[in-house]
């Protein structure tokens, strides 16, 4: 007994700068990320960058007096909607407001929409953008299981999220490394705290660029004016053609997708039905938050792809959807024309509109939703004058 007093009366300097060194780690991680000063510093084009771009994006479109639409979706948004071209086919009383991050899925909607509008009282309706067919997205992979939502979730997660978060994953790996990132979010940021320091001024310009001109060169963006070419399917056949008409970047996704569209044999497990379930669970979480402050939900559909109009059934609401218009609230927002933009001559690639497919869709997109909308605008206190 007091050989152990004596060890602890000798390790007690050692345990006490352990703690104290632990202390100032926490201190460091609260002051320079959960307090969000460094997220303003972060490299634009990063993953983490991105989910603070569409942060700031959605707070300076806001705009007071108008019907206020928060559009949450991924990089066929960014691709295929132009928002001043939808704002104005949707009428002048609707400001759709732009939320979407490339490569962002439902798990990462629900956190971006709890940090954008944490009461979901600042918008008058929520859309979520994405396919919500029978057959699923082509390319979505394991949507529970997705490594890269880790990577966005730093400004949009905190300590209250160590349990819930991590255990959305399956993977144990997987669950491990969310609560890393949100134990020491510090630890995911390394190199773009490396880079920062070594080329302090070329950030500093970069980030000057993108405070003045990102949200206007972003809104402005034409849309790429590449476009897949026609392809000729044998009958029966479930082996794409040769695609060397196709542009080399381009060829994996459209591989892929095709393989997935024709059926071809494959021990790799398509997911859609545990996607659909992901999706319906996370879509149904953002629908239960948003319950106090009441805002329209809906689903805005894309056009599925660009061989769809020649190789797939008619669009069929999927199960998971119906549930959700059901039992959630929601309402399916499905604009005319989408079998005919889902042809080759729209898309550069198999995933993405391009500026032609950009243009029609969100001519479409804006007069399908100042039709859904009509009543509520029609309610704006201001609706008479205008």
């Amino acid at each position: 007994m007091v050989e152990l007093h004596l060890l602890v009366r000798r390790l007690r300097p050692l345990l006490s700068l352990v703690l104290l060194m632990l202390a100032l780690w926490l201190l460091v991680q609260a002051l320079v990320l959960r307090s969000g000063w460094y997220y303003r510093w972060v490299e634009p084009g990063s993953t983490v960058g991105a989910v603070h771009g569409a942060l700031r994006m959605a707070g300076k479109q806001h705009t007071p007096g108008r019907f206020n639409v928060l559009v949450l979706g991924d990089s066929r948004v960014n691709e295929g909607v132009s928002f001043p071209l939808a704002n104005r086919a949707a009428g002048t009383q609707i400001n759709l407001v732009r939320a979407s991050v490339a490569g962002a899925a439902p798990r990462i909607w629900y956190y971006l929409l709890r940090k954008i509008d944490p009461h979901c009282e600042r918008f008058d309706a929520v859309a979520l953008t994405a396919s919500f067919d029978a057959t699923g997205d082509m390319l979505a992979g394991n949507l529970a299981d997705r490594k890269l939502d880790i990577a966005y979730l730093g400004p949009l997660v905190g300590l209250r999220d160590l349990h819930e978060m991590p255990a959305s994953f399956t993977d144990p790996d997987l669950q491990q490394r969310a609560r890393r990132s949100i134990l020491l979010p510090l630890l995911g940021l390394r190199e773009d705290i490396r880079q920062l320091f070594t080329d302090f001024d070329k950030r500093r310009d970069v980030l000057q660029w993108h405070r003045e001109h990102g949200i206007a060169s972003a809104l402005n963006y034409p849309g790429r004016d590449e476009r897949l070419p026609e392809l000729e399917f044998s009958s029966g056949s479930t082996s794409p053609p040769p695609l060397h008409e196709v542009p080399e970047p381009a060829r994996p996704y459209v591989a892929a997708y095709l393989r997935r569209l024709l059926g071809a044999p494959s021990n790799e497990p398509t997911w859609v039905e545990e996607n659909h379930a992901h999706t319906e669970h996370w879509l149904g979480r953002i629908a239960k938050r948003c319950e106090p402050g009441n805002p329209r939900l809906l689903l805005l559909q894309l056009p599925r792809g660009p061989y769809h109009a020649a190789l797939a059934a008619p669009f069929e609401l999927s199960d998971a959807a119906r549930r959700l218009v059901r039992d959630h609230g929601f309402e399916l927002v499905h604009p005319d024309g989408l079998p005919t933009l889902e042809t080759p001559e729209f898309y550069f690639d198999g995933l993405h509109l391009n500026a032609a497919g950009r243009q029609r869709y969100s001519e479409s997109l804006g007069a399908a939703l100042g039709k859904a909308l009509s009543a509520d605008i029609a309610n704006l206190p201001n609706a008479e004058s205008d």
